[in-house]
């Protein structure tokens, strides 16, 4: 019979896995990774240093014991920071450079971030004690940690197997952190898979969107939150190489900027997933305010469930913490550039750092800011903005809606895109449609021998702002600006006048890359319908257009073509079919992508709640351009002072007769001007409200 004093305390964590030793190269200056290594002459004008940092199982534990968790696990090897040819840890290289702390901040205070990694060296014993079960026999309580890293500690699989199997009963919850190196991790880590078969819905398994692409598992683009959660859920439902996890009690696949998913399957017959997600916010938004990468994430969030495993096993209020962890890690980065009180004339480089102190804070907070949660169903598709609405009285979230815009109370978990000042969007297709264009742009100015244009193409009825949407959109990428040329061929008078606008085009890219609209490209030209569009199929297919005998290259460009009349991709693309002579189906085989942005008017397949939140925020967007002055913040919250009954008005007529341009023109029509409040007064005749709208239908719904 074991003593006392060799048992494990039920407080502590026993935290097994893969040690390493992080080596940080650090370079005073920015600097770019070459595509091909060369030698420079030596200067003396950047100062740089090598530093190695404990990393893998030694990070876990230090930042597990800050957190008031007190850990069993093995010491590293002695003067191990100076144990260059230690052969019982794994050596990873990375480079660090300055980066700026907040781009969005004034502040030119700057710090550590990663930008390019080295590779690593393997260890190469497995016989390391922090490798190995415990010799020490747990008492009742106990919590396993295990962080796999895909090394060292999978070959010791049966040694575990063995301890598990005369640990289980002792053993209260096990959180395991699952890296996924390569496609053939999940083939062959055994040890996962034993851990899992042995202790079943005792075993939290935690891995990232990024491991599973690694991987191989099919994982769309972060285009929605929405997406993102279906096709976690859908990988681990339907890919067979996954179904090992749906033995465990519960799965978190994370991201350090858009949230994490957690399938909770500890009842088999009825799986709970979840998602937590930052509703106005998207990866693309938070990493260029803090740019490059960090160490760490994933450590971040192991911490943050062994800490809930020991207190209180609320593990979606966990994942919050370990999310909002990553995202203090990413914002610090490796931390101050120089020394801090050195008397030199030259500051001394000081080395990147994992900033323990404030990431500990972050992860005993108890806070869920930015985080939202919301359940996910368990097949189909669905919609974070219809479950919202549905919920509740949707008159009164429209009219809340229509007064405070997307400060709503009934948008605070609904993901919306803001596309400038103008334009937000909170449709779930339109803003995956935006964000396709933008990851399309994006790899497109990052292609540097590419020489074609990139074509595009926005499709709505007239008045819904494809062309506000796309230049907006643009904007976020540093385009628009001089780099923007707009042309409508319904006023060129023939096809010679598209030269003119190509040489403009090809002017301007010697120097940039021009944003190209091209409104109205399915317009008539003289009796033949869609007759623009056989003029653009060279200059979309070569990057050529022809004058005369001459053969000119266009450069880099992005060509946007904007329908004037389809409302949707679906609708000119039944046109195109009857238009064979107009090369119109050769037309659609050039664009590489659209979106089909929604008008004021629902459909038949649509959720009225869905188009009728998306008339009430451009009412607001509207009377904030128009009629500033009649909004409200006095009470620190900006608000419409509105009339209910003309919001019922606006939101219960069947329809506007020309989209956005009806609407707006009804409130500049609307006498407001040195009138604190729109109220029914206000309103334009009938007559003229019937030009926009069914003024009688319109003044039906005034009078109640």
């Amino acid at each position: 019979m074991r003593r006392k004093a060799e048992l494990i305390d039920m407080k502590r964590a026993v935290v097994r896995g893969d040690g390493a030793l992080d080596w940080h190269i650090a370079a005073e200056r920015n600097v770019e990774v070459p595509s091909r290594l060369h030698f420079e002459r030596w200067t003396g004008e950047t100062s740089a240093c090598i530093t190695p940092k404990m990393g893998g199982v030694f990070l876990l534990t230090r930042l597990i014991r800050d957190a008031g968790i007190e850990c069993d696990v093995p010491s590293p090897p002695n003067a191990w920071a100076s144990h260059l040819p230690d052969k019982t840890l794994t050596h990873t290289h990375s480079l660090w450079v300055p980066k700026k702390k907040d781009t969005k901040c004034e502040s030119k205070e700057k710090t550590w971030r990663m930008i390019a990694t080295f590779g690593h060296i393997e260890a190469e014993e497995d016989s390391a004690t922090w490798l190995l079960p415990p010799k020490q026999r747990p008492t009742r309580g106990s919590i396993l940690v295990i962080q796999d890293l895909g090394f060292g500690i999978r070959r010791n699989t049966r040694l575990w197997g063995r301890w598990l199997k005369q640990n289980s009963q002792s053993i209260d919850r096990v959180i395991y952190h699952l890296a996924l190196p390569s496609a053939a991790s999940l083939i062959n880590d055994a040890l996962v898979r034993h851990v899992i078969n042995i202790l079943g819905r005792k075993v939290l398994i935690t891995t990232s969107r990024d491991d599973l692409r690694r991987a191989r598992v099919k994982l769309g683009q972060t285009i929605s939150v929405e997406t993102s959660a279906e096709d976690v859920r859908d990988a681990l439902n339907r890919n067979p190489r996954l179904a090992f996890l749906k033995k465990a009690g519960v799965v978190i696949v994370s991201s350090p900027a858009i949230g994490a998913v957690l399938a909770d399957f500890r009842n088999p017959n009825l799986p709970r997933y979840s998602l937590i997600f930052v509703p106005h916010d998207r990866e693309r938004d938070f990493f260029s305010r803090h740019p490059g990468r960090v160490r760490g994430y994933a450590v971040c969030m192991t911490a943050a469930l062994t800490v809930a495993a020991a207190e209180d096993g609320d593990f979606v209020r966990a994942a919050i913490r370990g999310l909002r962890s990553m995202r203090k890690l990413q914002e610090l980065g490796g931390g101050p550039i120089f020394e801090r009180n050195v008397a030199s004339p030259k500051p001394r480089v000081q080395a990147p750092d994992f900033p323990f102190r404030d990431v500990t804070t972050t992860l005993k907070e108890a806070k869920e800011e930015p985080f939202s949660i919301a359940s996910v169903p368990r097949s189909g598709k669905w919609s974070l903005l219809g479950d919202m609405l549905d919920s509740g009285d949707l008159e009164k979230n429209l009219f809340e809606i229509v007064t405070r815009g997307t400060e709503a109370t009934c948008l605070e978990k609904v993901p919306i895109l803001k596309l400038g000042e103008k334009l937000s969007v909170i449709n779930r297709h339109e803003i995956e449609s935006y964000l396709s264009l933008e990851n399309m742009i994006s790899e497109y100015l990052d292609r540097g021998n590419e020489t074609r244009p990139l074509c595009l193409a926005a499709f709505g009825p007239p008045g819904c702002g494809k062309s506000t949407g796309i230049k907006e959109l643009a904007g976020r990428l540093l385009l628009g600006g001089r780099d923007h040329l707009e042309y409508n061929l319904s006023q060129f008078a023939d096809p010679s006048a598209l030269i003119g606008a190509f040489h403009q085009i090809r002017d301007r890219a010697l120097t940039s890359v021009p944003l190209v609209l091209w409104d109205e490209f399915d317009s008539t030209l003289g009796e033949q319908k869609l007759g623009w569009l056989k003029y653009f199929l060279a200059p979309m297919q070569d990057g050529k257009f022809q004058e005369g005998r001459l053969t000119h290259h266009i450069g880099r460009s992005i060509f946007v073509f904007c329908g004037g009349t389809s409302s949707s991709l679906e609708e000119f693309r039944v046109k195109a079919k009857k238009q064979k002579m107009a090369k119109a189906p050769d037309f659609i085989s050039r664009i590489r992508g659209f979106v089909n942005v929604k008008g004021l008017d629902g459909n038949r397949n649509e959720r009225p709640t869905a188009w009728k939140a998306r008339r009430a925020l451009i009412l607001h967007s509207l009377l904030k351009q128009h009629a500033n002055h009649i909004l409200d913040d006095s009470s620190g919250d900006l608000k419409a002072r509105i009339d209910d009954a003309i919001i019922r008005a606006f939101m219960g007529v069947r329809n506007f007769r020309n989209g956005v341009r009806s609407m707006e023109s009804i409130i500049l029509l609307s006498a407001l001007q040195g009138k604190p409040e729109y109220v029914r007064s206000s309103l334009p005749p009938q007559e003229q409200l019937d030009l926009h709208v069914m003024a009688e239908k319109f003044n039906r719904l005034i009078r109640g």
